[in-house]
């Protein structure tokens, strides 16, 4: 089987962008002072082949909608490459 998508060590980091984000983050960490960035993505490696159903579960928080926007070039990545038919997605 053909693959169609590969994701190749895939990050992206958010910066948060409003004082809000970042006493949640706070009160999540139970750090005095948060890290002013979000990691979303942290190295993914996936196949996506041809002619297979695929489902992108897990916990809330944990990338799915990035790795999604990603994938439809709504948003870019910071690192790592995707090949869409062995072919950089960003020639596209």
């Amino acid at each position: 089987m053909e693959t169609r998508f590969e994701f190749r060590r895939v990050s992206k980091v958010y910066s948060p962008k409003n004082r809000r984000k970042q006493r949640k983050l706070q009160e999540q960490t139970g750090k005095e002072k948060p890290s002013p960035f979000v990691s979303a993505l942290n190295g993914v490696d996936l196949k996506i082949y041809e002619r297979q159903i695929n489902a992108l579960v897990g916990e809330s928080g944990s990338g799915k909608s990035t790795l999604a926007k990603i994938l439809i070039r709504l948003e870019d990545y910071d690192s790592g490459e995707i090949l869409f038919q062995g072919k950089d997605l960003c020639s596209f």
